[in-house]
Parts: C-alpha cells; sequence; structure tokens
C-alpha cells in the first residue's frame, strides 16, 4: 500500500537495502521477487547460526514426535495423528507451488486452489500411510548446514529394523514459524523430482490432467520412493 501511493509496485523493486534481520523487517521478504539484498556480513552471519540453531531445534522435536508416534499402537488413527504432525510440520502449500513451476502462473485460481488441495491430501496420506506401514526405532540430528541465502539443511538419520535412512530436511522460517520446504533421500531433492513428474504430465494433458492424476489414490511405486531405506 505504500509502495502504491508512490507509484511503484514490488514486483519492479530491484534493490533492498537491510539495517538488520529481525522477523519484522524481513518476514516479508517474498513480495519482492526481483529484487536483490544487501545486509552487513556479520549481521547475516549472527542471523544464520541463530537460524541454523531453531531449525535443527524444530526438526529434533518433529522426529521426536512422529518416533513417540509410531512407537504407538497401529491403526487409522495414528496414521491420522501423523498427517496432524506433517500439517504443522511440512509447508506442503510451498512445495506444491515450487513443483508445479512456471504453470503455477498460468493455472487460474480455481485450478489453483484444486491443485493445492490434491496436492496436500495426497503428500499427506503418501507420507502417513507409509510412516505408519514401520515402526521406526530412532531419530538423530547428524548435522546442520546452510542452504542458500536464507534456508538449512538439517541431516538426519532415522533407524529401524530394516535399516538406516538418511534424511536431510530442508528448513526455513516463513512467517514467523519454521517448515520443511523439501526432503532430500539419497541427494535426490523430493520437490525437484516431483516438478520434472508434474512437468511431464502436464506436457501430455495439461494443468486438469495433473489435477486429475492427483486424486487417484498413488500407487505403490510412489509409496516407496518416499522412504528409501539403505541398509548399513
Amino acid at each position: 500500500q505504500v509502495l502504491a501511493k508512490v507509484g511503484l509496485e514490488a514486483a519492479a523493486i530491484e534493490t533492498v537495502l537491510l539495517t538488520h534481520l529481525h522477523f519484522d523487517h524481513i518476514g516479508n521478504l517474498d513480495a519482492f521477487p526481483a529484487a536483490t539484498f544487501y545486509v552487513q556480513r556479520r549481521e547475516y552471519e549472527n542471523w544464520h547460526r541463530v537460524v541454523a540453531m531453531n531449525s535443527r531445534k524444530f526438526l529434533q522435536d518433529l522426529g521426536e514426535r512422529a518416533i513417540a508416534l509410531l512407537q504407538g499402537p497401529a491403526g487409522p488413527e495414528r496414521r491420522s495423528q501423523l498427517q496432524a504432525l506433517l500439517r504443522q510440520g511440512v509447508d506442503f502449500g510451498f512445495i506444491g507451488r515450487f513443483a508445479l513451476g512456471r504453470h503455477w502462473r498460468k493455472a487460474t485460481p480455481a485450478q489453483r486452489a484444486s491443485y493445492l488441495e490434491r496436492f496436500t491430501d495426497r503428500a499427506l496420506k503418501t507420507y502417513a500411510t507409509r510412516l505408519a506401514s514401520q515402526r521406526q526405532a530412532g531419530f538423530t540430528i547428524s548435522g546442520v548446514r546452510p542452504a542458500g541465502r536464507r534456508d538449512v539443511l538439517v541431516q538426519s538419520r532415522i533407524t529401524s529394523q530394516a535399516g538406516v535412512l538418511e534424511v536431510d530436511w530442508r528448513v526455513r522460517q516463513r512467517q514467523g514459524s519454521y517448515r520443511v520446504i523439501d526432503v532430500v533421500i539419497a541427494g535426490v531433492s523430493m520437490a525437484l523430482t516431483q516438478r520434472s513428474e508434474f512437468a511431464t504430465v502436464i506436457r501430455q494433458s495439461g494443468i486438469e490432467g495433473l489435477i486429475a492424476a492427483l486424486g487417484h489414490p498413488a500407487k505403490p511405486t510412489e509409496m516407496a520412493a518416499a522412504t528409501t531405506v539403505s541398509r548399513q
């Protein structure tokens, strides 16, 4: 609104100078998609240390809560609780928009709403069902490192009777809270994989074809791809 009063649009801003990185200054940077941001190196390094520490704490808590559920009684209630936990910790809206890529801008508001609803529902059911079928024995954080300018990659090891699963979680602070925006298994980004798969479907059947496909039950191969266990 302030920019509009002086005849400017946020999308036209190319340079933003940040005095510090408190949330009230950086909480809406996504509104400037074309901008390059500048901040003092010391301020950035201090901010990133705090973000890394908080991301680790966030993922540790999320993992421990998931393990506690997995060690409880199996059944529909556990799957429902896992879905609720995943919804809290994973930004499926962000991942869904990323997976659609350039086609997001071409989609109508109705298509976007339908796509995100089906994408989120499918992702929740796929991961929750796959997790619920296993009795995971443990979850540990093995490392934390920067990922780009804004994100943190939290490295973890999930152990079960089947073996050891090494998973990296890309975490971003969004609107004052921490959320997972990508999962990397065996070096493969799930978000990038979906983006490639969705682009293929859209080329063949259009956005409506993708939305329709997302409404079908997930295939067993997709379930297995969600958590590929490496035996060690």
